[in-house]
């Protein structure tokens, strides 16, 4: 069974769990009743389809996905299965290597009819179509001037183009039975060519011809082992010629003596090692190759040693990349294979900070605009993709922050963030960029919540040390200190107009305040258990949770709660309402609970089997209820019948969850970063190529 298949089977499986935990509305058309179902068994099957990597197959359910049904886990998943912000078709064949000219005006592309076209790099138009070659083209390279491109290609031959013009210059005949890599001398006066060569009597060989670019005189031939080369490049300085092998070695030849190659191979393992392609970083220092293991490996060339390896497994697949780019000046690395993503690392630490969908086939090629901007990939689906950094960055953003995250919120304007972190810091971000505005110590040991007020002039913020403190927004001055009780606080909130604030006691009591001058307006004791949360219902109401297992509606005029919900189990509820305020959503353990004010009663159940759960949070549009379940992952549910939609894994403990008005999740882990998930698509259809 394909894993397509698979997932699609364990998709249903999931839709029946997650149906028989909801509650079902009496009386529901059967037909809608299946349509439902077939909608949660394709978001399921897409989720898994991108999991594995088969972007494909992933586009193919949500296709599938019954329209009416479809919400923000069906634009999240459809945003994410692309995020190339230009798609071209150039070939129906496959893209076999592409390159950028020095400038960053030109894509040189290769393709495995046997043609190379050059492109307009802003808009992918072809410029000049470069055809002479009768097999496939590999390696097109630039010419440091950026006036001539060197191709080469499976009948044997290399070729020299002008670019400008797209004249064929040179042809470079004889390299054997096949060439593969090609490569400029730093005075762009030599062009080394790699092939391979056979024999009934010897096998295969390797072959590397050195041709004076302006005559096509042959100035050497070099052979080694028993496999292609496959890939060649000079040393910065000129003074190596490396080359890359289908042996799994990397070649050094000496350039001032040609003497026999300096081979090193690879560290030891028993995954097969080919070298595919590699590339110079831009001080000259390293050189990342890209394996046929899935790896990618940086070597010091001074030393000859490997200084860091790349490697994020699918479990159960070991898919060969295909090309590896500095990004940035160095920076980051890029690497593309034929798990049909585009992954992008720090390359100083080694972190995967980004796995990009977009190809529906192996991607063969990628290379980076010389400012850094641009990314552009060549795929055997027969497209070049362009990728724009900051639109990848707005798509799926990851905020890095330099201590634990515990709460976000967001200005009234939806401008900026602000974070309450360890070691008590508060913490302003641009909420476009993540940068980080302003930020100061509140609090001792940790800031726990902090929230803005409605006319964005004032942050409250309460931590682990019992206070409860009042801030200048765009100063960090304090205003006024309200409460320090010495127990833990995990709630506070501003009433609709910002006139009031209410956070526990610190005991069994609710606490509210004047802001403008921070007198106690009122002290509400709700029931036995220790208040951990309130939450504002109208200028006059406050639903507040205790360690009894029950939510009290108070009204600020009655000495007694007007309403009491009993979840059904002992211990601390977390609480959300709808933009509405007339739906209020409580978890307690496994389970959570939906109450509907007008109705006053439960109309809804919710329960997971993954975790407990630790906060809730409703979409905008009321539709959808985000968790963070305490086992490292948070979970989108329907917000009406509770059936679970998607399920995002943390590598962390998944601690709060949020959104934004603008209909952005914000994912909380306790691993110093915030996740913001941006379905950024229109619900019109599942993209392809053919679309964009």
């Amino acid at each position: 069974m394909r894993p397509s298949t698979v997932a699609f089977v364990t998709a249903i499986a999931l839709v029946g769990s997650a149906t028989a935990r909801s509650s079902e509305p009496a009386g529901q058309d059967p037909a809608e009743d299946v349509s439902r179902q077939l909608y949660l068994a394709t978001i399921a099957a897409a989720d898994l389809s991108l999991r594995l990597h088969e972007t494909d197959r992933a586009r193919h359910w949500l296709a599938q996905a019954p329209e009416r049904h479809r919400g923000w886990e069906w634009r999240y998943l459809d945003t994410i299965s692309d995020r190339s912000g230009a798609v071209h078709r150039v070939t129906q064949g496959s893209v076999t290597d592409i390159t950028i000219s020095p400038d960053g005006r030109l894509l040189a592309v290769a393709t495995a009819e046997g043609t190379a076209l050059l492109l307009d790099a802003a808009s992918g138009n072809v410029l000049r179509r470069l055809e002479g070659h009768n097999a496939a083209v590999w390696s097109p390279e630039f010419s440091s001037d950026g006036r001539r491109l060197a191709t080469a290609s499976s009948d044997g031959t290399a070729r020299i183009w002008d670019v400008s013009t797209g004249a064929e210059l040179r042809v470079l005949a004889g390299n054997g039975l096949g060439v593969a890599g090609a490569a400029w001398s730093r005075d762009d006066r030599h062009l080394a060519v790699s092939s391979w060569d056979r024999t009934p009597e010897r096998g295969v060989w390797g072959t590397v011809n050195v041709w004076d670019a302006t005559t096509g005189a042959r100035l050497r031939h070099l052979e080694h082992g028993a496999y292609p080369i496959a890939s060649l490049t000079y040393s910065r300085d000129g003074t190596y010629l490396i080359g890359g092998t289908w042996d799994w070695n990397l070649l050094f030849w000496d350039t001032r003596t040609w003497a026999e190659p300096v081979v090193v191979p690879p560290p030891q393992s028993p995954d097969y090692k080919r070298v595919n392609d590699f590339t110079l970083a831009p001080d000259g220092r390293l050189l990342a190759v890209a394996y046929a293991d899935g790896r990618v490996r940086s070597w010091d060339l001074e030393r000859r040693e490997v200084v860091q390896t790349l490697y994020a497994p699918v479990e159960g697949q070991l898919k060969p990349l295909s090309d590896v780019a500095y990004v940035a000046n160095g920076k980051w690395l890029a690497t593309v294979g034929e798990d049909l993503t585009l992954r992008l690392w720090d390359a100083e630490s080694g972190a995967q900070f980004a796995v990009l969908h977009g190809h529906e086939r192996p991607i063969n090629a990628v290379t980076a605009s010389p400012d850094g901007r641009w990314l552009y990939t060549g795929g055997a689906d027969g497209t070049v993709r362009g990728w724009d950094i900051a639109t990848i960055e707005a798509a799926h953003q990851t905020w890095r922050v330099p201590h634990t995250v515990y709460s976000v919120a967001f200005d009234p304007e939806q401008r900026r963030a602000v974070l309450a972190t360890w070691e008590g810091w508060v913490r302003i971000l641009d909420a476009a960029s993540g940068s980080e505005l302003r930020a100061w110590q509140a609090h001792e040991r940790a800031a726990v919540v902090a929230d803005w007020s409605p006319d964005g002039r004032w942050i409250a913020s309460t931590g682990s040390d019992g206070r409860v403190v009042i801030w200048d927004a765009e100063s960090g001055a304090l205003k006024v200190e309200l409460q320090d009780v010495d127990v833990q606080l995990e709630s506070l909130a501003f009433n609709a107009d910002g006139s009031l604030l209410a956070a526990p006691g610190g005991d069994s009591r609710v606490r509210v305040w004047r802001v403008s001058d921070g007198e106690a307006m009122a002290s509400l004791s709700a029931g036995e258990g220790r208040v951990n949360a309130v939450a504002w219902v109208a200028d006059d109401l406050l639903a507040v949770a205790s360690a009894d297992g029950k939510v009290r509606l108070w009204n600020l005029r009655s000495s007694t709660p007007i309403a009491v919900l009993d979840v059904g189990s002992s211990g601390t509820p977390v609480m959300a309402f709808d933009a509405t305020r007339r739906q209020l959503a409580v978890g307690l353990g496994r389970r959570a609970r939906v109450w509907n004010l007008e109705a006053g009663r439960w109309v809804a159940e919710f329960s997971t089997r993954v975790a407990t759960i630790t906060r809730l949070a409703y979409s905008p549009d009321g539709q959808r209820v985000a968790a963070a379940l305490a086992g490292n992952s948070f979970e989108l549910w329907d917000g009406h019948t509770g059936d679970v939609l998607l399920r995002l894994p943390s590598t962390a403990n998944a601690w709060s969850v949020n959104w934004t008005a603008r209909d952005e999740l914000i994912l909380i882990p306790l691993d110093q970063t915030v996740r913001v998930l941006r379905a950024v698509i229109s619900p019109t259809g599942s993209r392809s190529p053919e679309k964009k």
